[in-house]
């Protein structure tokens, strides 16, 4: 980032709210781009590993994926509908409400049947507006994913479906929590099953971890599928937390052997890290 000007900025301050504000930023740390002009380029929100990082930063630095190159490609094909509700959510997430509208109203124009991935999508952001967030129900939602077939609406549907169920399991009676449980791990299923492939590291570690910490709670067939998903995301990922998450699962289906030899793995990457040297100690302390 040696071409790039760099600024801090306190978001919480008199002088920082206001810019935040204008930008659009609601979450911290987030890292904004702006063009020479001062006109938003794209934003990195929360915290990044390194390589996933400058990756991002090259991404912004070529204008892939940015209001810019957005706009570049909807002028050149005004038909392209995906490019059109990239750009739609991109111009909502900087608070550019008319200019979201303008666009989500041209991709219904162009796709009155609603047959493409940009009108799924869009279906889903409405049955998902409609959701009380403060008391999340799932029947709408639900009813919506029963029908839908495009990979990306029913990823990110049954991806919403998981936290509304999670977030009603911890205020669960034990009455309730079987059936919540049951939902939730099927929501976990769906959504895995429609994982994109640049997603697979992160999503899957996710919800491994989730799993293992249900431990006590699960099925064998729902322990066995928690180590699938994190043999998978350590091999997409290969770092030392999906590293540790795999040791759990394997720990949790009976392979003592295999937990204490992935999280070696995990202890040489990162060897001050106490963390795997606790999980290594229960591993020895309850195999």
């Amino acid at each position: 980032m040696e071409d790039v000007l760099c600024f801090s900025v306190d978001a919480e301050s008199d002088w920082g709210e206001p810019i935040a504000k204008g930008f659009g930023v609601t979450g911290y740390p987030t890292m904004l781009f702006l063009n020479p002009d001062g006109s938003v380029r794209d934003k990195i929100g929360g915290y990044l590993p390194p390589e996933p990082f400058v990756s991002e930063v090259n991404r912004i630095k070529k204008g892939e994926g940015t209001i810019v190159g957005l706009r570049k490609k909807v002028e050149a094909d005004p038909k392209n509908l995906e490019a059109r509700y990239e750009l739609a959510m991109k111009l909502r997430e900087f608070g550019d409400d008319t200019g979201y509208q303008e666009q989500i109203e041209a991709i219904k124009a162009l796709d009155p049947e609603g047959k493409s991935e940009a009108m799924a999508l869009i279906q889903l952001d409405e049955v998902l507006a409609g959701i009380d967030g403060r008391n999340p129900d799932a029947a709408a939602l639900e009813a919506f994913l029963a029908k839908a077939t495009n990979p990306k609406a029913l990823f990110r549907g049954h991806d919403v479906r998981s936290r509304i169920y999670a977030w009603k399991l911890q205020n669960a009676s034990e009455e309730q929590a079987g059936a919540l449980r049951a939902s939730l791990i099927d929501a976990y299923r769906n959504a895995w099953a429609h994982c994109p492939e640049s997603q697979i590291g992160g999503y899957g570690n996710s919800i491994a971890w989730n799993l293992w910490e249900m431990r006590e709670d699960l099925a064998n067939a729902e322990k066995a599928f928690a180590l699938e998903v994190a043999k998978k995301a350590a091999a997409a990922a290969g770092d030392a937390s999906t590293l540790d998450t795999l040791a759990c699962c394997q720990f949790m289906n009976g392979d003592v052997e295999g937990a204490n030899a992935t999280i070696d793995r995990a202890i040489e990457l990162e060897p001050d890290n106490k963390e795997w040297q606790d999980r290594k100690k229960l591993f020895q302390t309850e195999g």
